[in-house]
This record gives structure tokens, C-alpha cells and sequence, in this order.
């Protein structure tokens, strides 16, 4: 039962992300198939609600971090110190040893957000962009309102062609600094790429080719025990069953 439950989140999540104006008319239409196709292949009514919010759900997995010890004064200034010779490095385009300095910071004043975020800088220029992007969640983790994160991350997910992001990214970024005239210029670019870019979602339609194969959603007729053990569906029942936050519902 816990599956269909999952089913139907999903379902209502895609529905949800169909909506949205942040993606072009080609990944929209994916979303709409990616629907059709589980509603048809699970016998779901399109029309009844979800029980649970995938985004609720997920986007509270944060909240049951460990609080950060907070540092001394001498660590703090040490720190300090460390974040100086990582500027520094920067600068001189050393970016391993920038990387080195910032983690010592990060070791000293693990709760200071600027000094993840220094480091996801250090990542971008070596081009190491999903590290760039776990520092900037890291540092947002911290400091929820941390602009420079959310632009930073915005940059990374360009740099891997997913232009959805980088705009949900940018947008957050300019909410919460709306006088950052970069961030908004690099807002245009990731929509206009976002607008141009394939009327197809690879990561979507691959990982729907894979679930369903030559599926039609509109024959009613599927393969209901390859599709439970696909990867992709064992993955998602997996991580919603175990999530602490489903133990509630």
C-alpha cells in the first residue's frame, strides 16, 4: 500500500512541476507524459490528492542535522587566518591550495557558512561543480538567506547544463538580493538556454525509457512487477519508506 502511496506523490509532484513557468514547452511536455505514464501504469485517479508532499518530505531531511559545535575565539580567529591565505590563493589562481586552506577554516569553524562558500568558489574554477554545489547546500544549511550561495550554485548547475536550476537559483539569489545586477544577467542567460535547449529532458525520458520501455500510456496495458523492480522505483520506495518524516504520516 506504502507503494502506491509513493505513486501517487510522485504523480501529484509532476503535476505540480508541470506548472511551473521555469522549464521550457519540451521539458512541460515530459512532466505531462511522465504523469500520464504512472497514473496509467498504477491505476491512480488523476484526480485524487496526494497524501504526502514529496518537497515537504525531502526538504525537511535538513531540519534533523546535528546542530554545529560553536568555535572558540581562537579557532574563530585561526579560522580567520585560513580563510586570508584561501582568499589569497585565489587570487595567485592556486586553487588546490585554496581548497586546503578553506577546508582547515571549515575544520576549525565548521559552523561558519562564508568559508564553505569560499570553497565552492575554489571548486568552480577547478571546475569540480557537483562539489561546488554540496558546499553552497552546505553553506545554505547555515545561513538560509546566504545570497552568494544560491548565485554560486546557480553557476555550477550551468556549467552541467541543467538550466532549470541555475534559474530557480538565480531567482532565490535576487530575492534575497535584488541590487545584484551579475546574478540578474546571469539569470537571462540560464533562461535563454533553458529556452533553447532540446524540446526533450534527457534525464527524464532516459530514465522513463527505462522504467517503461515501449510503454503506451494509452493502451492501459503494463508491466507492473518490471516496473517495481526497476532501479529507479526501488531507489524512490526506498528513500520514502526510510525517511524518518514518513514515520507520521
Amino acid at each position: 500500500m506504502v507503494f502506491f502511496r509513493l505513486y501517487q506523490s510522485i504523480a501529484d509532484f509532476l503535476r505540480k512541476e508541470a506548472r511551473s513557468d521555469s522549464y521550457s514547452a519540451g521539458i512541460l511536455e515530459s512532466l505531462e507524459i511522465a504523469r500520464q505514464c504512472i497514473e496509467t501504469a498504477f491505476s491512480l485517479n488523476p484526480e485524487a490528492p496526494s497524501e504526502v508532499d514529496l518537497i515537504q518530505v525531502f526538504g525537511g531531511l535538513n531540519k534533523n542535522r546535528t546542530k554545529l559545535p560553536e568555535a572558540s575565539e581562537e579557532a574563530k580567529q585561526m579560522a580567520e587566518n585560513l580563510k586570508a591565505q584561501g582568499n589569497q590563493c585565489m587570487k595567485e589562481e592556486q586553487f588546490q591550495e585554496a581548497v586546503a586552506c578553506y577546508t582547515k577554516a571549515i575544520e576549525m569553524a565548521p559552523s561558519t557558512a562564508v568559508y564553505y562558500c569560499n570553497r565552492a568558489a575554489a571548486y568552480s574554477r577547478m571546475s569540480r561543480h557537483q562539489d561546488t554545489v554540496k558546499d553552497c547546500e552546505r553553506a545554505l544549511e547555515i545561513d538560509p538567506d546566504y545570497s552568494k550561495a544560491y548565485g554560486r550554485m546557480g553557476l555550477a548547475y550551468s556549467s552541467m547544463d541543467n538550466h532549470a536550476r541555475a534559474v530557480e537559483c538565480y531567482q532565490k539569489a535576487l530575492e534575497l538580493d535584488p541590487t545584484n545586477e551579475n546574478c540578474r544577467q546571469n539569470l537571462q542567460i540560464a533562461k535563454n538556454r533553458l529556452q533553447s535547449s532540446s524540446t526533450t529532458n534527457p534525464d527524464i525520458l532516459s530514465a522513463l525509457a527505462n522504467v517503461f520501455g515501449n510503454f503506451n500510456p494509452n493502451s492501459g496495458v503494463a508491466d507492473e512487477a518490471s516496473i517495481l523492480r526497476h532501479p529507479l522505483m526501488q531507489n524512490l520506495a526506498h528513500r520514502f519508506i526510510s525517511n524518518p518524516n514518513m514515520q507520521n504520516l
